[in-house]
């Protein structure tokens, strides 16, 4: 029995240790399985990313200068998939005229049931308008809205939303356009 314990201890005794080159090569190749690994985790999260639907509303200038709600707003898909089922809804913050007069309109919003586009390819735009039935005795002051984007990206079966808020700013020359907002704000 002790023939046995003398032998692996001599077997033991036979083993080299790594030298302290070989540990650090050790340590550096772990290290760098370690960055590839957490690249490779980045690559694929990029990658997915380049999925998820990208869309943006644009106002343009108002077709009749004095009435800010006369102006054309584009939705415009700036992803690499098509979006589905495209509808919008305005929230009015809030409109108010010269005179005090207010117009708010936040909770459920003016949805346009007529305005309603099956699919948006990618690099295609849709042009649409404010839904404004009210009237003021006197021009309009001020304004704000929140442009509220329905659709279904290409791989879902649901739908989503995306919200944009806009402002109204009067120009010198007396015209009106719409100014994008923080939600935050």
């Amino acid at each position: 029995m002790t023939s046995k314990k003398n032998k692996q201890q001599k077997h033991k005794s036979n083993i080299k240790k790594p030298s302290l080159l070989q540990k650090a090569i050790m340590r550096i190749q772990k290290a760098w399985k370690t960055i590839l690994y957490i690249l490779g985790i980045f690559a694929v999260m990029s990658g997915a990313m380049s999925f998820l639907p990208k869309i943006s509303v644009i106002p343009s200038e108002p077709l009749d200068a004095p009435n800010p709600f006369s102006a054309p707003f584009i939705i415009y898909n700036e992803g690499i998939l098509p979006i589905h089922s495209v509808s919008y809804r305005i929230h009015i913050r809030e409109v108010a005229s010269e005179d005090g007069a207010k117009v708010i309109v936040y909770r459920k919003g003016i949805t346009v049931s007529a305005f309603l586009i099956s699919i948006i390819t990618p690099g295609e735009k849709a042009t649409t308008g404010i839904p404004f039935p009210f009237k003021f005795q006197t021009p309009i002051k001020s304004g704000d809205i929140t442009f509220v984007v329905i659709y279904r990206p290409d791989w879902l079966p649901w739908h989503q939303e995306q919200r944009y808020r806009f402002s109204l700013a009067k120009k010198s020359n007396g015209s009106w356009a719409w100014l994008p907002r923080a939600m935050s704000e």
